[in-house]
């Protein structure tokens, strides 16, 4: 089973201006959001400290028991949960099992880190699509969820394994206990990657009952 988290930096102020956000969260993670120069860059992570706290809390976990892994992701014993954030988005999964999320704002495709880091059926995808650009990302996304599902990261290497679409849905190929969804919303593409069959916790149904919350937030 999946839960996710999802928030927008429209929700909040400057957390240099409303000081009460930086004591909600770690003063670690207080400390560091003071250095950032961009708004935008303090709000996500305001964001992503408070939907970490509330997994934490969700699970009765004091906020002690958090710890930073060596490739900076955050974890706590007996749960598995993933946070990212991109754009105006800040974007988290909680599971049952190990669980990777992405996140990112729909720019131009980086054909260039394609060329470098994808497989054939990979850049065949995204060329052939009707959206390039989201195309692009949703590969891209679909990667990083899973490499930080596995806990290493970049590291793994975006070339050792291939994601491909059929009969409707993304997978990894030569695998079968690999979840995988990737979907647009909002000018940004939101991708989830767990293991075992999870395909009841549809992604896509949870961003549908956020947009009328997101509608009423832009207005």
């Amino acid at each position: 089973m999946i839960k996710y988290y999802i928030r927008s930096i429209k929700e909040i102020n400057d957390p240099l201006i409303d000081f009460s956000l930086l004591q909600s969260i770690s003063e670690d993670r207080a400390e560091k959001i003071k250095k950032y120069r961009q708004v935008d860059d303090r709000k996500r992570s305001v964001l992503a400290g408070e939907i970490i706290n509330e997994i934490l809390d969700s699970n009765d976990i004091p906020n002690d028991k958090l710890y930073i892994d060596e490739h900076g992701k955050p974890g706590a014993e007996g749960i598995f949960f993933n946070i990212s954030h991109s754009g105006k988005y800040v974007f988290g999964v909680q599971s049952d099992k190990i669980v990777g999320c992405d996140v990112e704002k729909i720019e131009k495709a980086h054909m260039n880190i394609a060329e470098k880091y994808f497989s054939r059926g990979e850049k065949e995808y995204i060329i052939s699509s009707d959206n390039p650009d989201a195309a692009f990302f949703e590969i891209w996304t679909l990667k990083e969820a899973y490499l930080k599902m596995m806990g290493n990261g970049l590291a793994g290497g975006l070339k050792s394994f291939e994601i491909e679409y059929k009969e409707s849905h993304f997978a990894i190929k030569g695998m079968t206990d690999v979840y995988l969804q990737a979907q647009i919303f909002d000018g940004h593409i939101f991708s989830v990657c767990g293991k075992g069959d999870i395909k009841r916790n549809l992604l896509s149904d949870f961003l549908q009952n956020e947009e009328k919350y997101n509608q009423w937030l832009n207005k």
